[in-house]
C-alpha cells in the first residue's frame, strides 16, 4: 500500500464512503505527485474541519444548527471588529 492510500484513511469515514472509490480510480489512472500528496493531506485536515460539507448523512436539524451557529460566530466578530 503506498502513501496515498495510508493518506486516504486519514479522512473521515462518511467522506470515505462517498469519494473513497472514485479516488482510489483517479490514483490508478495517473500517479500522485508530490503537491498532490501534499493536497490529500491538506484535504484530509479540510474534512475533518468541516464534516458537515459533501455529506447527505447528517440530518437535516443537525445541519441547521450548525449553520446557526456558523452565522452566530460570523456575526459576532463583525460586531467585534
Amino acid at each position: 500500500m503506498n502513501i496515498e492510500k495510508y493518506l486516504l484513511r486519514l479522512y473521515p469515514r462518511t467522506w470515505r464512503a462517498r469519494y473513497e472509490e472514485e479516488l482510489l480510480a483517479m490514483l490508478e489512472a495517473r500517479p500522485p505527485s508530490f503537491p498532490d500528496t501534499i493536497d490529500m493531506l491538506f484535504g484530509a485536515v479540510d474534512a475533518h474541519l468541516h464534516p458537515y460539507l459533501g455529506s447527505r448523512g447528517i440530518p437535516l436539524q443537525e445541519r441547521i444548527v450548525h449553520m446557526i451557529r456558523t452565522l452566530r460566530g460570523s456575526l459576532i466578530t463583525l460586531f467585534c471588529a
